[in-house]
C-alpha cells in the first residue's frame, strides 16, 4: 500500500535534485532516486497537469490526510478503510 499526494506539475518541485524516470508502461513514467532506488512519483500520460507523489518520501507526510482512498477493488483483504471516507473501485476519473 502506497500514499499518494497529487498536485499539479507546475507546482511539483524536487529540492534534493533531480529524480531519474523510467517509462513504466506505455502511458505512464515513474520517478525514483538516482541514489537510493526510492520510489518518488508517478506521471500518468493522460493527465499531463498533475503528478502523483509518494507520500513516504516528503519531508512532512503528516501535513497531508487522506480525503479519499483509490483503487480499493485491489486492495488487501486486511486493509481497513475508514468511515466516511470516499472510496472508488478504480481511479477518481473512473468513478
Amino acid at each position: 500500500m502506497v500514499g499518494w499526494l497529487t498536485v499539479r506539475r507546475d507546482a511539483c518541485r524536487f529540492t534534493a535534485g533531480p529524480p531519474a524516470w523510467s517509462r513504466s508502461s506505455p502511458r505512464a513514467e515513474r520517478a525514483f532516486c538516482p541514489s537510493c532506488g526510492t520510489p518518488l512519483a508517478y506521471r500518468a500520460d493522460a493527465l499531463p497537469n498533475e503528478i502523483d507523489l509518494t507520500l513516504a518520501s516528503l519531508d512532512d507526510p503528516e501535513r497531508y490526510p487522506p480525503r479519499d482512498h483509490v483503487w480499493v477493488s485491489r486492495r488487501l483483504s486486511w486493509v481497513a478503510l475508514p468511515e466516511g471516507m470516499p472510496a472508488y473501485p478504480t481511479a477518481r476519473d473512473d468513478a
